[in-house]
């Protein structure tokens, strides 16, 4: 399913969204149970756009604090 046209953006099995964001299957599985990111369920198939991948890494991104002297 790497190839599905959603409104402009290319869905995204689940593969290719553990590979992209770095993490397992799994994770990935607990992220949609905590719909923690957002998805498509096509049967029972998972489906996820490139923006809601980068979305949800933008989301995770953690602020650099410059150190005090």
């Amino acid at each position: 399913m790497s190839g599905a046209d959603l409104n402009g953006d290319t869905g995204r099995d689940l593969g290719y969204a553990a590979s992209f964001l770095g993490v397992s299957k799994f994770t990935v599985r607990a992220l949609v149970r905590r719909r923690a990111i957002e998805h498509f369920r096509i049967g029972r198939r998972l489906v996820f756009k490139d923006a809601s991948l980068r979305a949800y890494m933008e989301r995770c991104r953690v602020a650099v604090q410059e150190a005090t002297r």
